[in-house]
């Protein structure tokens, strides 16, 4: 087990030696360390970190209460129990002082074994209670992946994790007992670090996120937050910064983003009409194609239901039958309502949405216009079929017949008449018009042409 040092500083050499007499008679197991000025003893305590320092007050050149302040300001030997030592009886005005800048404890000399052995104790538990409570620290944080360091009230690194280190490319040397904006240059600490250290330093927690150039990992997003660090009676002693990558998750937030971005466009810009609704048939969400294909205004389309512009209610029924049952529907022919009251031919098809408990909330669907290719069906249907009755009728009254049932089902066939030109005559004769009209005009038209 490493043996407890004690650091004694005192220009008189021979209270060194009568104080490090009386230490050894006390406890043989304490190393003692002595310097014989403030300079040597502040540069002792910076390469040895002893447990406790006996700092004489009286000292030329630079006396116990400076070398005490300066001990305080440097990180690395803050933290480290001082007892004043003087050969006067010192004013509470003294006492008050000494422990202003710093100080621990008062003995004078010459020293009572009994006070100083319990003075001595009582400095080395409050230095391993110290030691303790950082070293549970840099073992908590020491297999985070996260970034991680605790820093005192002053804004000086106290204890860094590895996961800190590597992504700086920095040795726990080069970073503890040093401030951020050394690290990281004044602008960064002026404008990240410092307005959120501050505001943890009041006990409030602080958090910022954004895009950091890491020396060992290159453009990366970091989450980074701020906890105050309390120490005794609830005070304050610094903060703790958890600074996690968060890249991956932010990237795909992006790729997300862009693709919303995309499908939105594509919704916006396609030629079908792509509509959201409850199932109770209230639209929710609908394209600017929606609202050309049925000839509504966009607030009139918030305003119908979708019950409404099914021409059949039979198609109604089959659709909700199939997507409630199959969870959606492919290609469904049906003919739907305009507002002018026309209707045209379409392919429905859709799909149930879920909300994140699993519950249906409506549907989503597309609708694509097939009116043209339905007429041109129809008319091809026609055409074979005044085709057929040309070659099948048994006269010319059933040809003409059958030509005006199968016209008749692509326009309205109530003022059909068949014309028979007569080349060598270079007229147009009726045969088949009853209508007087009709009659009047083909001889209007025919005296026209002689």
């Amino acid at each position: 087990m490493e043996k407890m040092k004690v650091l004694i500083i005192d220009d008189n050499a021979d209270n060194l030696i009568s104080i490090k007499a009386l230490l050894n008679n006390l406890e043989p197991d304490y190393k003692i360390l002595t310097a014989k000025s403030g300079i040597e003893g502040i540069e002792l305590a910076v390469s040895d970190s002893p447990d406790t320092i006996l700092l004489d007050i009286q000292m030329p050149n630079m006396d116990g209460y400076e070398v005490c302040k300066r001990l305080r300001a440097d990180n690395r030997t803050s933290s480290i129990p001082i007892i004043f030592l003087t050969a006067i009886k010192t004013s509470a005005k003294d006492r008050i002082r000494g422990l202003e800048i710093g100080g621990d404890s008062y003995l004078v000399k010459p020293i009572d074994e009994g006070e100083l052995l319990a003075n001595l104790n009582s400095m080395l538990r409050i230095k391993k209670a110290e030691d303790k409570k950082l070293y549970q620290y840099k073992h908590i944080i020491s297999s985070s992946t996260d970034l991680m360091a605790l820093l005192d009230d002053k804004l000086t690194y106290l204890a860094i994790n590895q996961a800190y280190l590597d992504a700086f490319n920095k040795t726990s040397e080069e970073i503890i007992g040093r401030k951020p904006q050394e690290i990281f240059g004044q602008e960064f600490f002026d404008i990240f670090i410092k307005p959120n250290a501050l505001k943890c330093l009041s006990g409030e927690t602080a958090a910022y996120s954004g895009w950091f150039d890491i020396p060992t990992k290159g453009k990366r997003f970091f989450e980074v937050n701020y906890f105050p660090h309390f120490g005794e009676n609830d005070q304050v002693e610094g903060f703790v910064v958890n600074a996690r990558d968060v890249t991956l998750a932010k990237n795909t937030e992006i790729e997300l983003q862009n693709s919303e971005e995309n499908l939105r466009t594509l919704f916006e810009n396609s030629r079908d009409a792509i509509f959201v609704s409850t199932m109770e048939g209230s639209l929710i969400y609908f394209n600017q194609a929606m609202t050309i294909l049925l000839g509504y205004s966009w607030d009139e389309m918030f305003a119908i239901n979708i019950s409404e512009i099914f021409t059949n209610p039979e198609d109604q029924f089959e659709f909700l039958e199939t997507i409630e049952s199959n969870e959606y529907t492919e290609d469904i022919e049906l003919m739907l309502n305009k507002l002018d009251g026309s209707t045209i031919d379409c392919i429905l098809s859709a799909t149930l949405q879920k909300d994140s408990n699993g519950e249906i909330t409506g549907f989503q669907g597309i609708i694509h216009d097939i009116s043209e290719r339905k007429q041109t069906e129809r008319l091809n249907t026609v055409l074979f079929n005044i085709t057929k009755a040309s070659v099948s009728a048994p006269n010319l009254s059933e040809m003409i017949k059958s030509i005006k049932t199968a016209l008749h089902t692509v326009i309205d066939t109530t003022n059909f008449y068949v014309g028979l030109y007569d080349e060598h005559e270079q007229k147009i004769i009726t045969p088949y018009a009853s209508d007087m009209f009709v009659s009047r005009w083909m001889i209007s038209f025919n005296n026209l042409h002689r």
